[in-house]
Order: structure tokens, then sequence, then C-alpha cells
């Protein structure tokens, strides 16, 4: 990759900030535009369910050093690309999903048993296919951008119809 020049980069990997520190300095300025796919785990102690890309972000304590890995992925590849954004889907899902996530629901539903909700019960999951964050993705990095941090419009529907 010595001396190569890239139309974007789609980052899948970086957890802390030390795996964001050695992408940027190995890509910045090779790199016209950068997609970070984070976390909806970057948003803090109190922000909305489900969370909107205008709450506070540091990491919700549930998600201890997760969030507050990729707040820093998205700090450092956000100052160190031109122009990046970060994507911060929910619970994501899929053929290729190796975690017990959306299946776990499904599984206690198909066998009558009750899904547990942490709290009053009035917590709200959300899940994303990784066919549409992959679209919003490829949508987002098809149309020249300028900085910013986070995709706008706020929501993935948006970024699906531009």
């Amino acid at each position: 990759m010595d001396g190569k020049c890239f139309d974007c980069l789609v980052d899948t990997n970086a957890y802390t900030s030390e795996q964001a520190g050695i992408m940027v300095s190995a890509l910045a300025g090779r790199v016209k535009q950068a997609a970070v796919i984070s976390s909806a785990a970057v948003y803090a102690d109190g922000a909305a369910t489900p969370a909107r890309e205008i709450d506070a972000i540091g990491g919700g304590s549930a998600w201890a050093e997760y969030g507050r890995g990729k707040v820093e992925v998205e700090e450092i590849s956000t100052a160190g690309f031109h122009v990046c954004a970060a994507f911060c889907p929910p619970y994501i899902c899929g053929p290729n999903n190796d975690l017990d996530r959306e299946s776990w629901f499904f599984r206690r539903i198909w066998h009558g048993r009750p899904v547990l909700v942490p709290g009053s019960g009035s917590a709200l999951y959300q899940f994303l296919h990784e066919d549409d964050l992959g679209t919003a993705i490829t949508t987002w990095l098809a149309r020249p951008r300028t900085r910013q941090r986070r995709p706008s419009p706020p929501t993935i529907s948006p970024i699906l119809n531009w």
C-alpha cells in the first residue's frame, strides 16, 4: 500500500484509540473520504431511546470500555481524515451475525418464554439489517462531502433516500 491513494475507507474494526491512531497515521492524506462504523454504545447515559445523533456522547455506563473506545475512534478518525463520518448503528442483524442478539429475542418468543427487559420494561431495542447499513454507507460515500462528524440528516431513512 506504500504511496497508494484511495477514494474511500470504510473502517469496520477499530475499537480503541490506539487502533484508530494506527489507521489514521497510515492513511491520512491518502483517503478522499472515510466512513467509520461506530456504535450506538457511544451515547452517554440519559440519551434518548433510541438514541439520536444529536444526543450527548461519552459511552454509556452499560457499555463500559467498548462505548468509550468507540467515542475515541470517532474523535481520532474525524480529526485525522478530511472528510469523515461516523455511523452509529444500533444492533446489527443479518445472516453473518455471530452474536446472539436478535435471535435471542425471537427464540424466546418462539418458545413462549418471556422477553426479559431491564428496568420498567419500557426499554426499546432497535435492529438494523447489515444490508441496510451497507446501503447507507455506500450512499453517503457516493456523494461529495465536507468535513462532518455524523451524517446529516440525523436518521438512517433520509440517508437511504438521498
